[in-house]
């Protein structure tokens, strides 16, 4: 395979459904890009630089549209619909390695009667215009040094955004307030200013950390003043209330999770710390927007779900905890594996509640979390279909995973994104070597239609793979291919990856991953050995 091709951009990436389920958009790698005033670039102008595409569903198939027309680099690191239907945000560098990350939106119609993807003879002559909605060029937002990617949407306000932003003393990309946005204007408002955001605050959070390192050393320890601490991520809750927030400590680097009780009159209540030694990196992130620590607060504001470190085990993965908002007593773990981080989260599209979690342990697997529906009627009989055992939302799910995994066998499968009605899902799935499902490619993106999937039945109906896209819908759920990121690996022969434990001096189980040629290639080669780690 010519390493050129090997390591290339894919061609798509990143495909997404809108909430309603009007449009599919992703990135698409472009050869030839025409610009929106409309002089034609050649391969050299626009080559290997991905923009965003768009396609309409609703209410029939259109034709896929360029709707951003970048030259230079690629158009975005992330983008997502509003939950209307109406717009696509983009975070994206203002300059490329400036590392200030401006939001900017795309419209998809301006009304009902004059929409830009209804007509399937508009060849994009006028192209909406990305707007930015920072409009401080000197402010960054949403994307920082640790935590995960600080976006987003507000229940019952799908025409603002929520987002971290930081300007002045505070524009490290860590000591983050946190604004709303008004899309359509661009109006900002913040509504929660961090302590360190600014210069009096930075400049008093570093005298009081000094003077407590060296109250403790004159004194050997006997006097000493709590350090303060630094808050680096902020989380809301249902209603876009910011309620929850981890804190570090310059002097030990400890972190702490603490919520608020009540969005109006409730205090700061830590409920969870975490000393250095501790700390583990899949929370804070190896890059910026990829950490996975997370607060999320239940509907009926009793508890909160956090996943943190699970330091009651001796093996140091994350787990999924639950605790009490008003004690801040740990109630019960709802996903933890000894053997795996938590490297991933599926939430449900209306309640925002975590439903799946993903686990990457030889490869990668989803787990549904159990709920209190399948623990109060796991053992409960259906009166109106007497003998049946009733099923439950987790259960049922449970079985759906499982029909998932049987159509994509000897693959990973992730669930990208899903719409609000839950019933389309778009489906990743990627093996080693080229999949018959993927059209002999390695990997693939779907489109899974779940018609029909919501029974109570133990043996839920399989799943059929259709050719095209489907305007009418069928009798039960079926997969289409939407397209392969690397098409132009389906005519090589790929080699398979295998899972290798080998202990170390100490007895510590180190997992490895050895990939051999293809069955028909002489083995004659020389063994490449990639060592890695992280801190």
């Amino acid at each position: 395979i010519p390493l050129p091709l090997l390591f290339a951009k894919p061609q798509r990436d990143q495909l997404r459904i809108s909430p309603r389920g009007t449009y599919l958009a992703w990135r698409e790698r472009t050869t030839s890009t025409k610009n929106p005033e409309g002089s034609s670039e050649g391969s050299g102008g626009g080559g290997g630089v991905l923009n965003l595409w768009i396609q309409r569903r609703l209410p029939k198939l259109g034709h896929p549209r360029q709707i951003t027309f970048e030259k230079d680099r690629d158009i975005c690191v992330h983008f997502r619909f509003t939950s209307d239907d109406k717009t696509i945000l983009y975070l994206r560098e203002t300059k490329n390695g400036s590392e200030t990350y401006h939001l900017y939106a795309i419209d998809m119609s301006g009304d009902d009667d004059n929409d830009d993807y209804n007509d399937d003879n508009n060849k994009n002559e006028n192209p909406p215009k990305p707007r930015d909605l920072i409009t401080d060029p000197k402010m960054t937002c949403a994307m920082g040094f640790v935590g995960p990617l600080h976006l987003w949407s507000v229940r019952n306000k799908p025409r603002h955004i929520l987002t971290s932003t930081s300007r002045g003393a505070g524009k490290l990309s860590l000591f983050w307030d946190v604004s709303l946005i008004n899309i359509d204007t661009a109006e900002r408002e913040t509504i929660m200013r961090n302590d360190l955001s600014t210069w009096y605050g930075l400049i008093r959070f570093i005298v009081l950390s000094f003077l407590s390192i060296i109250l403790k050393w004159i004194t050997g320890g006997r006097w000493k003043i709590n350090p303060p601490q630094a808050t680096v991520m902020w989380f809301p809750d249902l209603e876009g209330n910011i309620r929850g927030r981890v804190r570090v400590a310059i002097t030990d680097l400890s972190s702490s999770f603490s919520v608020l009780s009540s969005p109006t009159n409730g205090k700061w209540k830590t409920i969870h710390c975490i000393p250095w030694e501790e700390m583990n990196f899949t929370l804070v992130g190896s890059l910026g927007g990829t950490g996975l620590a997370r607060v999320d607060f239940t509907p009926d504001g009793k508890y909160v779900d956090v996943h943190a470190c699970h330091i009651s085990v001796e093996k140091d993965t994350t787990s999924y905890e639950r605790f009490d908002i008003i004690t801040g007593e740990r109630l019960k773990t709802l996903a933890h594996n000894t053997t795996s981080d938590i490297t991933g989260f599926v939430c449900n599209p209306q309640t925002s509640a975590v439903e799946i979690v993903m686990y990457d342990y030889e490869k990668p697997t989803m787990e549904c979390i159990i709920t209190e529906d399948e623990d109060n009627h796991k053992h409960e009989k259906d009166d109106k279909k007497s003998g049946d055992v009733k099923s439950s939302s987790s259960s049922l799910l449970r079985l759906e995973l499982k029909s998932l995994s049987d159509a994509f066998p000897n693959m990973s499968v992730y669930i990208i994104n899903r719409t609000l009605n839950d019933d389309i899902w778009v489906i990743y799935g990627e093996g080693d070597v080229g999949q018959v499902v993927c059209g002999g490619s390695p990997c693939g993106y779907f489109i899974y239609e779940r018609h029909n999937v919501k029974n109570t039945s133990a043996n839920p109906m399989p799943i059929t793979v259709v050719q095209k896209q489907q305007e009418q819908q069928q009798q039960g759920p079926s997969l289409f291919m939407f397209c392969s990121p690397r098409p132009e690996l389906a005519k090589y022969q790929l080699g398979p990856m295998a899972p290798v434990h080998i202990t170390a001096r100490d007895g510590e189980d180190i997992l490895c991953y050895l990939s051999t040629p293809p069955p028909s290639t002489p083995n004659t080669g020389a063994l490449v050995l990639n060592i890695h780690g992280g801190p």
